[in-house]
C-alpha cells in the first residue's frame, strides 16, 4: 500500500500528488484517487498493475509512465549518477515531476 495514492482520495488536501517506482502498487488502492496523480514506474513494478493505475489516474488528470530501463529506487536512493544514462533519466524523472506539479499547482 502507498500512502500517497491514499492521500489522493475524496476531501484530499493535495491539488495533485505522485509516486516515483513505487513499491506494492495495488490497482486497489488507485480506485479512489479524485486529483491529478503522477506514477513514475521502473521496470521492476508490475506491468499489468501499472496499466491499472493508468486506467484509474489518466481520467482524472494524471498520467503513468514506465522507465523502462531504470531500477526501483532511481530517483532516490538507489540513484547512479555516475552513468551517463542513469543521470539522463534522473534528470527526465525529476523534470518530469517538476513540470506536472507545476500544471496543477498555476
Amino acid at each position: 500500500m502507498q500512502m500517497t495514492i491514499l492521500a489522493s482520495g475524496f476531501n484530499s488536501p493535495f491539488a495533485a500528488s505522485s509516486q516515483c517506482h513505487p513499491g506494492l502498487l495495488d490497482a486497489a488502492d488507485a480506485q479512489s484517487v479524485v486529483i491529478p496523480h503522477l506514477v513514475l514506474a521502473s521496470k521492476d513494478e508490475e506491468l499489468e498493475t501499472v496499466a491499472a493505475y493508468q486506467l484509474l489516474v489518466v481520467p482524472k488528470g494524471g498520467a503513468v509512465e514506465t522507465y523502462s530501463t531504470m531500477w526501483r529506487g532511481w530517483m532516490g536512493s538507489q540513484t547512479d549518477l555516475e552513468k551517463e544514462g542513469s543521470r539522463a533519466e534522473y534528470v527526465r524523472g525529476y523534470t518530469q515531476l517538476a513540470e506536472f506539479f507545476e500544471m496543477h499547482f498555476a
